[in-house]
């Protein structure tokens, strides 16, 4: 439905924000790219290359799974088979992996096993049956066996991923050091997250007019410490007083 394929796109946009904040304590020469060619692209700053490509699957309420014949899967990795080199691959879902399904064996729980992976799908593939992915199918199979696994290799599933209702309290724990007040921390977020949707604005206008455009994560970073540093004490705005409780 709309709202859903909605929520969907505005979580995309904040799933990549939660990213670099996560990453901001152990990278610096870090871009992302929205839209352009996979859901979030990260790439280093001084050679320009895609680093990571990320697909992002948003199910409302966690709904979904991704079983071995899940078209979320089947479309993802057709999909990086027509556009990846040799990038880290990352799908991010909301959905949850079943257990000794091939998507649970490609995530870090509990321990990977990528022969077993390539060996479910595979099986998969060859049996068909669902003729809206027989494409997905036959591009998988036309693989030789070694490329089939190198590709499984560079792909990371992360199930159960925050919801559009849950990614508020994932950005908030990931600035608890910028500010400690629960209070002002839901402020520092709420401006961040201002200032992050503008920025994406800019950005997307940008991809959609064929203009080069990158987020680099100093500018994520200057604002976080700008807007941390105006709900100090000596700082506080007007508006906080009625700032409301999160």
């Amino acid at each position: 439905s709309a709202p859903g394929a909605a929520l969907g796109y505005l979580a995309q946009v904040e799933y990549a924000l939660l990213f670099l904040l996560r990453r901001m304590e152990d990278v610096v020469d870090l871009a992302v790219t929205i839209e352009t060619t996979d859901d979030i692209v990260f790439e280093a700053i001084e050679d320009s290359k895609a680093a990571e490509l990320l697909q992002t699957k948003h199910h409302i309420k966690h709904h979904g799974s991704l079983g071995d014949a899940s078209p979320d899967i089947w479309k993802t990795i057709h999909n990086w088979m027509e556009v990846s080199k040799n990038e880290t691959l990352i799908l991010l879902s909301t959905a949850s992996a079943p257990t000794n399904s091939a998507a649970q064996m490609l995530s870090t729980k509990p321990i990977r096993n990528v022969s077993s992976a390539c060996s479910k799908l595979l099986a998969v593939a060859t049996a068909g049956g669902n003729t809206s992915l027989a494409a997905y199918f036959q591009k998988f199979l036309e693989l030789n066996p070694a490329a089939r696994v190198s590709l499984l290799e560079r792909i990371t599933v992360i199930d159960q991923a925050p919801s559009s209702e849950d990614i508020t309290a994932e950005l908030l724990r990931t600035t608890r050091k910028a500010v400690q007040d629960q209070n002002r921390r839901l402020a520092l977020v709420e401006r961040l997250r201002g200032w992050w949707h503008g920025r994406v604005l800019t950005h997307l206008t940008a991809v959609a007019e064929g203009r080069n455009d990158k987020i680099e994560l100093r500018e994520v970073e200057d604002k976080l410490h700008y807007f941390s540093q105006s709900l100090r004490d000596e700082n506080l705005p007007l508006d906080f007083a009625t700032h409301p409780e999160p």
